[in-house]
């Protein structure tokens, strides 16, 4: 039977005594459903509202990785779920900001919306709506608000910056310069070329996608018949945006980011070389990661990389607004033993899960829910152990010999 050895001190606490308040708020004729997360303390609060990328999203811009594009494009991630707005959601709260984070109109109400007249101008007025919304609570600091977009989202946070006054700064992660038909084309290419090998198919269903948009755009398009999955409104209105884009970052007056992933499969690496050659605005940061994908995680772990995260909060802490600094209440002692092989917490919180990781920050065991976790299969050496109980995450060291 393995020695364990547990540390009688923490090495670290991460500990987080925030507040989630799920709220809902009118866009147009509809009621969205969101969350706001907010950090300790009385406020008000520096807040980012994060924009989704395309697709019936929710809050948390949860993915599925599952198929076969999956299975070629994230092999080691396969049957993982990513939950991106969660991760940044956490960690900027973890800082010290407020974040509010929605369900996308095409995800709660995509059965009741018209499809023939639906548009990518929808979603900028659900931006302006959280906006409006957040600008009603007094927790809510009204002079800090910032937007963080994502893909999609990413196009729409200038757009939304150029017509307020009130926005004090925006984060774009995978910002596409290039306009949705010549991407769309790009990615069907692509995948026959990287996951089948097979450039013929790739290069006729890259000419085919440029054909059909161009009919799209050009009015030739029967606007009654849908292309994949939505109405020429739609595309067109996608298009004007991505064509207005660079001059939309050049026309803000407030600092913004741009974040890159060197792995992006579906915003390429050109686009990202193209904004920082073609937005001359001095406001502009620009900031390429390696080994992130579109999704801001690496190949092998499906959560926010904690270097984007590194990246997002230095930006927002160089702003001049009011940081609120983590305080921590007491809170209960919490006990950590071995027996029978496993790792036992014994706290009066319900222990919410238990994750360990090995020294390399690789998550090697967790499970949720329990008070305990079996530690029979982890090899010698050090490991970090996190426990979660509501809102209280505290992590130990462990040496297994």
């Amino acid at each position: 039977m393995k020695n364990i050895l547990i540390s009688l001190f923490l090495l670290f606490s991460v500990t987080s005594y925030s507040q989630d308040i799920d709220v809902t708020f009118p866009s147009e004729n509809l009621v969205l459903d969101g969350t706001l997360t907010l950090p300790s303390g009385s406020g008000p609060y520096s807040v980012i509202i994060l924009v989704h990328g395309s697709g019936p999203n929710d809050r948390d811009q949860t993915l599925e990785l599952a198929g076969g594009n999956a299975a070629c494009l994230f092999p080691n991630l396969l049957g993982d779920t990513i939950r991106n707005f969660k991760d940044i959601s956490d960690s900027l709260v973890e800082n010290g900001f407020a974040v509010f984070r929605y369900d996308k109109r095409t995800f709660t109400h995509g059965a009741q919306l018209n499809p023939k007249t639906a548009s990518p101008f929808d979603f900028v007025t659900d931006v302006h709506s959280a906006i409006n919304y957040l600008k009603t609570r007094t927790d809510i600091d009204t002079g800090c608000i910032s937007l963080l977009g994502h893909s999609q989202g990413a196009s729409l946070v200038p757009l939304v910056a150029n017509q307020r006054n009130d926005i004090n700064a925006l984060i774009c992660l995978g910002t596409p310069a290039t306009r949705i038909d010549t991407l769309m084309a790009q990615q069907f290419r692509d995948l026959y070329i990287i996951c089948l090998n097979d450039s013929v198919t790739g290069n006729a269903y890259y000419n085919q996608t440029l054909s059909d948009f161009n009919q799209i755009r050009n009015g030739s398009w029967n606007a009654n018949t849908p292309y994949l999955g939505a109405y020429p409104l739609f595309w067109n209105d996608w298009m004007d945006i991505a064509e207005a884009s660079i001059s939309d970052f050049n026309s803000l007056t407030v600092p913004f980011s741009i974040v890159h992933g060197e792995d992006d499969f579906n915003v390429p690496l050109t686009d990202y070389h193209k904004l920082q050659t073609e937005i001359t605005n001095s406001s502009a940061e620009f900031t390429l990661l390696p080994g992130i994908n579109h999704y801001f995680t690496t190949s092998t772990y499906p959560h926010v990389d904690t270097e984007v995260i590194s990246n997002i909060t230095s930006f927002l802490k160089k702003l001049p607004c009011l940081i609120h600094s983590i305080s921590e209440p007491e809170t209960p002692p919490i006990n950590m033993v071995y027996g029978n092989e496993k790792i036992w917490i014994e706290s009066s919180l319900k222990v919410d899960f238990i994750k360990v990781f090995d020294i390399t920050g690789k998550l090697t065991l967790f499970n949720f829910n329990r008070n305990n976790i079996n530690a029979q299969g982890l090899v010698n050496g050090i490991y970090l152990v996190q426990v979660g109980m509501g809102s209280t995450t505290e992590t130990s060291t462990i040496y297994i010999h």
